[in-house]
């Protein structure tokens, strides 16, 4: 068995959505949170301290890494879609919602922007495949009131 080393920061890898040879992880720069706790953090007047995507493909151990973290960015978890991947980024400072796409080796572009303003607020905001949508997963739960 041939083992290969990575020089990355501690992570948990798993497979990405949608594809049997990429791996992913997001690296966190402070504690790990998710999309809505990271907006509840800017809301109280902190700084998020941002995260960072990386992509591992297997079995040849090529690393990716999309983008550099920033302060009051976060990186949603990415999708994988025919040959690259949809991420979602919310930046906080600017007050925007960029839909990215990324095919590994290649510059990740910009596919649509929305203004923050146009969700209620990030609970569940997510991307997901073929075609790439941005979802706010509402959880709605009926009562049934028996005599």
């Amino acid at each position: 068995m041939q083992k290969r080393k990575f020089d990355l920061p501690d992570m948990y890898l798993e497979l990405a959505e949608g594809t049997a040879e990429w791996y992913m992880e997001t690296h966190f720069f402070e504690e790990a949170c998710d999309l809505y706790d990271a907006e509840e953090i800017v809301k109280q007047g902190k700084k998020f301290a941002g995260n960072q995507i990386y992509f591992i493909h297997y079995p040849d151990g090529s690393v990716y890494k999309p983008f550099e973290g920033r302060e009051n960015v976060y990186y949603e978890r990415p999708v994988w879609d025919k040959d690259c991947f949809g991420i979602l980024s919310v930046d906080f400072s600017e007050g925007r919602i960029d839909i990215y796409t990324y095919c590994p080796g290649n510059a990740a572009e910009i596919l649509a922007t929305l203004p923050l303003t146009s969700v209620k607020d990030c609970y569940n905001l997510k991307v997901e495949m073929s075609p790439w949508t941005l979802f706010a997963v509402i959880i709605t739960v009926g009562f049934k009131v028996f005599n």
